[in-house]
């Protein structure tokens, strides 16, 4: 039988479970809080986990065993956007304008069309920051003032509980990096 160590332990799951904070690490593994801070500390030392915003991600060269995430996280969001949903339907890339019916003059950074449920419009935010829950007002607006447009979708890199709850109320699909990635690993 082979013994795994804390270290080892810890690793998997902050590799399985990224950005988790100390209390989601602490009801995953079968730690104390004062051996889990230890063995957090530990990591941090050794450049094997890094902690960001109080939550813990594995640094990039200890993540080296999923190679579909590499090869997808170094996209740019626009492209990760146009690989994914120009697999099942028509995506028309580029900043596209439409005239409201209020008269202002909407812009969408894309427009994906399908078949049977119409055009969509797409936001994307690439942002270091996590969306603005007026960026989300912005897209239902102009999705309610264009006619030709049926729902929207926001892409962008750092999603928050606040934008998730706002974009169900608007009705709009709300997609990080980390999903679309998780979308066309899912096809790799």
């Amino acid at each position: 039988m082979v013994k795994i160590s804390n270290e080892e332990k810890l690793l998997d799951i902050i590799k399985r479970n990224p950005g988790r904070r100390f209390t989601d690490l602490l009801e995953l593994i079968d730690f104390s809080r004062s051996i889990l801070s230890k063995w957090l500390k530990k990591l941090n030392i050794k450049n094997k986990i890094i902690k960001r915003d109080n939550r813990y991600y594995i640094t990039p060269k200890e993540n080296t065993t999923d190679s579909a995430s590499q090869i997808f996280g170094e996209k740019s969001l626009d492209k990760l956007t146009k690989m994914v949903f120009s697999r099942k339907h028509e995506y028309i890339e580029g900043v596209k304008e439409f005239k409201g019916k209020s008269g202002k003059i909407w812009t969408f950074d894309a427009i994906v069309k399908d078949k049977n449920l119409g055009n969509f419009g797409v936001f994307i935010r690439d942002w270091k920051r996590e969306i603005s829950v007026m960026q989300l007002r912005q897209l239902y607006k102009a999705c309610n003032d264009v006619p030709e447009i049926r729902g929207g979708i926001m892409v962008c890199n750092v999603l928050s509980d606040l934008s998730r709850d706002f974009s169900e109320q608007f009705g709009i699909k709300l997609l990080s990096k980390n999903s679309l990635i998780s979308k066309l690993k899912n096809d790799y």
